[in-house]
């Protein structure tokens, strides 16, 4: 329920000239889907941020708002002992949701995810072969921005 949730406290990157994020200033006016999807991930990240504001620095420290959806909060946490917290603090931690939104949360649902870990990775990467450097020199003579002809031609070379 995209529609009923302000987006007046979402934060705005501003406009750069590096080609990067030209490219994928382009990518998201040619989008629209994808724009929305961008500006609600930026705005659970600011509610997220001032919900946990209002509430006690432990409780937190250990929760993150997943989603605002119909007139439920959705809350993840990586601990057992912390999600049970969460449930019996469920009025307060409402309260703290309602505070910035025009129609009241009526429920608080917390599920509990495991920890983050780094990816590990056991495979090494294998040099390119010929026939790969060949097709990236090839593609770095085509392109037509300098700059990504040149990582092309980085990446062409043997190591």
């Amino acid at each position: 329920m995209l529609s009923s949730v302000p987006y007046e406290f979402m934060p705005m990157r501003p406009k750069t000239t590096d080609s990067r994020f030209r490219r994928a200033d382009q990518a998201t006016s040619e989008a629209p889907p994808l724009l929305d999807l961008l500006g609600r991930a930026q705005w659970l990240a600011a509610f997220d941020h001032r919900v946990r504001q209002q509430l006690p620095a432990d409780l937190a420290r250990g929760l993150m708002i997943a989603n605002v959806r119909a007139n439920a909060l959705v809350v993840t946490t990586s601990h057992p002992a912390l999600a049970r917290r969460a449930r019996m603090e469920q009025k307060r931690i409402l309260e703290a949701a309602n505070r910035f939104l025009p129609e009241p949360l009526k429920t608080l649902t917390v599920k509990v995810i495991p920890p983050a870990t780094g990816i590990e990775t056991s495979v090494a990467a294998s040099p390119p072969s010929s026939v790969a450097i060949e097709h990236l020199r090839l593609a770095a003579l085509a392109l037509g921005d300098a700059e990504m002809a040149a990582a092309f031609a980085s990446l062409s070379q043997k190591p």
